[in-house]
């Protein structure tokens, strides 16, 4: 269990001095003040939010705008109750609507030098943690990517450490 803002702050903390060095780019966040605490592996959703952050970061040659946002979302998908949307919203580039569906299969890829492997291994890590991930994007004004991942609201909550050694 670990709250994901954890995995947020880390994948910036690798990609801010991307975006100020090489592109003029001003990243800005927008989280709930609540912790946001997921099951899974810290690990993999750090590379989550690192992928799609470079991808962003890359989709503007010229500078631009990054917005990363979280939202707590209650509806009931596949036996949880509640999920936090992350949203990363850039300015960039955008992705032309005949392949917006083709991103997230292996080995698709626009880049010169990419391997098309980063937004299928993103997918499949989503979706291995019970979420969705979805884009909205528009030629010459940019992308929005939606992460949405189960959180842990429905596990009891422990108070104190003896508490825990008690259960």
């Amino acid at each position: 269990i670990f709250d994901i803002y954890d995995a947020l702050n880390d994948s910036l903390f690798f990609t801010n001095h991307l975006a100020g060095r090489n592109n003029s780019i001003k990243v800005r966040v927008q989280y709930e003040q609540q912790p946001m605490l997921m099951m899974g592996d810290i690990e993999l959703i750090k590379q989550v939010c690192l992928n799609i952050t470079l991808n962003a970061i890359q989709s503007m040659p010229n500078g631009g705008k990054l917005v990363i946002s979280t939202k707590k979302k209650r509806e009931s998908i596949n036996g949880y109750a509640e999920w936090v949307e992350i949203q990363f919203s850039d300015s960039g580039n955008g992705i032309d609507p005949e392949i917006t569906g083709k991103i997230f299969d292996p080995f698709f890829t626009l880049k010169k030098r990419g391997t098309g492997l980063g937004l299928s291994i993103v997918h499949n890590i989503v979706e291995i943690h019970g979420g969705a991930i979805d884009v909205d994007s528009i030629p010459g004004e940019g992308s929005v990517f939606k992460v949405l991942l189960p959180l842990c609201s429905d596990l009891p909550k422990i108070s104190s450490k003896e508490d825990a050694q008690t259960s």
